[in-house]
């Protein structure tokens, strides 16, 4: 896994919400990783503004620890591996009617996208890769 420096860190965390849509969409392209947080109960979840059941979700680790407080200060970031993320998780959320919450920070809730959108915009990523 990457270390990140805390310039980046502190950089990509001050990022406009569609910046770091943008950020975790090549990220989580290139590491074949998706982070979440994850305690003795299972995967963290919050809801929207609207009772909608939202998965929040990061491109590295580091960026899903700094989420790690409040009423998810017993959780730990832990990967999903991307194929997975795309053939079990993705169906899943669809399914369930969960959305994702791409890359929260301590300030702000992320974009919250249905998974269909974020599994369309990761396989276009994806495909970049494959050319």
């Amino acid at each position: 896994m990457a270390i990140l420096s805390i310039h980046e860190i502190q950089s990509v965390v001050n990022l406009a919400g569609a910046e770091r849509y943008s950020y975790f969409i090549k990220r989580v392209a290139d590491s074949e990783k998706v982070w979440a947080l994850r305690n003795k109960d299972g995967w963290v979840s919050a809801l929207d503004a609207n009772g909608n059941e939202v998965i929040p979700v990061w491109s590295h680790s580091e960026y899903a620890k700094l989420c790690a407080n409040d009423e998810w200060k017993d959780c730990a970031p832990r990967f999903i591996i991307l194929q997975d993320w795309l053939d079990r998780w993705i169906p899943g959320m669809i399914k369930d009617k969960r959305r994702v919450g791409v890359f929260p920070t301590v300030v702000s809730k992320g974009v919250v996208v249905d998974p269909e959108r974020l599994c369309t915009d990761l396989n276009n990523e994806l495909s970049k890769f494959e050319e």
